[in-house]
């Protein structure tokens, strides 16, 4: 059975441009979503994984890095490479969201590049957690 698309919904955000493909720029919503379409489609745990939104919101940022390009051309393997990042990407602002962690958020420049990641924690959120335990 094929997933129902939300696509027509996501072109508001693609109407925004690519800075609003990046996982800091997303709704609780559009962030659940294609988090779920990544996980499903790089773990297989879908029968019919549809990943449309995931797939325009990367396609989007692609386009925005290379602004000469009328047309580019990606290599299966780097393509799936953007999807594993991206996912990486989507997690640590989960990740961000839910717990107070902090993390410098891709950009349009840093996104599916070898980047180094700085994280910090607020320690007032830490705390809390420990003392409930």
């Amino acid at each position: 059975m094929q997933k129902e698309t939300t696509l027509p919904r996501f072109e508001q955000v693609l109407e925004n441009g690519a800075d609003a493909c990046l996982p800091r720029n997303l709704s609780d919503y559009w962030l659940e979503t294609l988090s779920r379409q990544a996980e499903d489609m790089l773990d297989g745990s879908s029968e019919s994984p549809t990943a449309t939104e995931l797939t325009a919101a990367i396609i989007q940022i692609l386009q925005a890095k290379i602004e000469t390009a009328t047309e580019i051309q990606i290599p299966f393997e780097k393509l799936f490479e953007f999807f594993q990042r991206y996912r990486i990407e989507l997690s640590m602002e989960e990740v961000h969201r839910k717990t107070e962690m902090k993390y410098e958020p891709a950009t349009i420049v840093t996104i599916f590049t070898d980047r180094t990641v700085t994280t910090w924690r607020d320690d007032t959120w830490w705390d809390a957690q420990e003392t409930q335990n």
